[in-house]
Protein backbone atom coordinates (compact mmCIF):
# COMPACT_ATOMS: atom_id res chain seq x y z
CA UNK A 1 0.00 0.00 0.00
CA UNK A 2 1.32 3.21 -0.74
CA UNK A 3 0.98 6.71 1.02
CA UNK A 4 1.12 10.26 -0.03
CA UNK A 5 4.57 10.40 1.12
CA UNK A 6 5.56 7.31 -1.79
CA UNK A 7 4.48 9.88 -4.06
CA UNK A 8 6.28 12.70 -2.94
CA UNK A 9 9.47 11.11 -3.03
CA UNK A 10 9.31 9.40 -6.14
CA UNK A 11 8.18 12.73 -7.83
CA UNK A 12 11.77 14.33 -5.61
CA UNK A 13 13.90 11.25 -7.47
CA UNK A 14 12.36 11.32 -11.02
CA UNK A 15 12.60 14.94 -11.46
CA UNK A 16 16.27 14.49 -9.59
CA UNK A 17 15.24 17.60 -6.66
CA UNK A 18 16.49 17.97 -3.65
CA UNK A 19 13.97 20.03 -2.03
CA UNK A 20 10.24 20.30 -1.35
CA UNK A 21 10.56 24.02 -2.55
CA UNK A 22 12.26 22.74 -5.67
CA UNK A 23 9.21 19.79 -5.97
CA UNK A 24 6.89 22.36 -5.22
CA UNK A 25 8.08 24.99 -8.05
CA UNK A 26 8.35 22.09 -10.57
CA UNK A 27 4.52 20.80 -10.34
CA UNK A 28 3.02 24.48 -9.55
CA UNK A 29 2.46 24.30 -5.74
CA UNK A 30 3.69 26.29 -3.10
CA UNK A 31 6.50 24.78 -0.64
CA UNK A 32 3.89 25.72 2.10
CA UNK A 33 1.40 23.46 0.71
CA UNK A 34 3.96 20.36 -0.06
CA UNK A 35 5.03 20.91 3.88
CA UNK A 36 1.46 20.83 4.79
CA UNK A 37 1.05 17.48 2.60
CA UNK A 38 4.19 16.25 4.68
CA UNK A 39 2.76 16.97 7.71
CA UNK A 40 -0.49 15.63 7.30
CA UNK A 41 -2.46 18.54 7.44
CA UNK A 42 -3.97 18.20 4.01
CA UNK A 43 -4.08 16.21 0.57
CA UNK A 44 -3.21 17.84 -2.81
CA UNK A 45 -6.27 18.42 -4.77
CA UNK A 46 -7.12 16.08 -7.95
CA UNK A 47 -5.33 18.50 -10.09
CA UNK A 48 -2.06 18.27 -7.93
CA UNK A 49 -2.33 14.70 -7.58
CA UNK A 50 -2.68 13.98 -11.10
CA UNK A 51 0.34 16.29 -11.49
CA UNK A 52 2.39 14.67 -9.06
CA UNK A 53 1.80 11.13 -10.35
CA UNK A 54 2.96 12.48 -13.85
CA UNK A 55 6.42 13.82 -12.21
CA UNK A 56 6.47 10.04 -9.88
CA UNK A 57 5.44 7.96 -13.41
CA UNK A 58 3.13 6.46 -11.42
CA UNK A 59 -0.55 6.17 -13.68
CA UNK A 60 -2.85 9.16 -13.22
CA UNK A 61 -5.89 7.18 -12.23
CA UNK A 62 -4.26 5.02 -10.01
CA UNK A 63 -2.82 7.87 -7.95
CA UNK A 64 -6.54 9.63 -7.96
CA UNK A 65 -7.72 6.48 -6.11
CA UNK A 66 -5.31 6.66 -3.95
CA UNK A 67 -6.67 10.39 -3.13
CA UNK A 68 -10.05 9.26 -2.95
CA UNK A 69 -8.70 6.33 -0.21
CA UNK A 70 -6.78 8.96 1.81
CA UNK A 71 -9.71 11.51 2.23
CA UNK A 72 -11.64 8.35 3.32
CA UNK A 73 -9.20 6.99 5.88
CA UNK A 74 -8.84 10.22 7.41
CA UNK A 75 -12.76 11.28 7.25
CA UNK A 76 -13.19 7.60 8.68
CA UNK A 77 -15.42 7.15 5.65
CA UNK A 78 -14.59 3.09 6.57
CA UNK A 79 -17.25 1.20 4.03
CA UNK A 80 -15.64 4.13 1.00
CA UNK A 81 -12.40 3.41 1.89
CA UNK A 82 -13.22 -0.80 1.58
CA UNK A 83 -14.29 -0.11 -2.02
CA UNK A 84 -11.16 2.00 -3.08
CA UNK A 85 -9.10 -0.30 -1.67
CA UNK A 86 -10.38 -2.79 -3.73
CA UNK A 87 -10.32 -1.02 -6.72
CA UNK A 88 -6.49 0.04 -6.05
CA UNK A 89 -5.57 -3.61 -5.28
CA UNK A 90 -7.39 -4.17 -9.00
CA UNK A 91 -5.68 -1.55 -11.07
CA UNK A 92 -2.20 -2.65 -9.17
CA UNK A 93 -3.17 -5.44 -10.29
CA UNK A 94 -3.47 -4.74 -14.01
CA UNK A 95 -0.46 -3.08 -13.92
CA UNK A 96 1.76 -5.61 -13.12
CA UNK A 97 0.63 -7.84 -15.64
Amino acid sequence: MKTIYDLLDEASKQLNTKSDRALAKHVGMSQQNISAIRTRRTLPSDEYIVRLAIAANWPSDLALLYLNYWRCLSNNFETAAQIYLQLIRQREAKTES
